[in-house]
């Protein structure tokens, strides 16, 4: 039973990246992030009803400010994280840079 569940596992995730695949091929990087996200709120909404989950006030605005801060930084308006950018002579790494977009 172990390598039957091992096996249809492994079969599975082979299924969702080549789903993936097909499309990104077939729409954009952005359209598949944004279903993603609308496929991880229906699965949210879902838990209340299948699970009995209590939906709390701050478990609610939580996602919320999760999803906005997200948003705000896929976009690109937001860097929480420093940018690295390698400049190059020739083809050769010459120098590395880490700069701040927030100073």
């Amino acid at each position: 039973m172990f390598w039957f569940n091992i096996t249809l596992t492994g079969v599975m995730g082979f299924g969702i990246g080549l789903v993936t695949m097909l499309q990104v091929n077939a729409t954009s990087p952005l359209t598949h992030n944004i279903s993603g996200t609308a496929k991880a709120a229906v699965q949210s909404i879902m838990a209340f009803y299948i699970w009995g989950n209590t939906p709390t006030t701050n478990g609610l605005l939580g996602k919320f400010r999760g999803l906005l801060l997200y948003t705000d930084v896929a976009l690109g308006s937001l860097s929480l994280l420093p940018s690295f950018s390698i400049i190059t002579n020739n083809n050769n790494i010459t120098q590395h840079h880490l700069t701040n977009k927030n100073p």
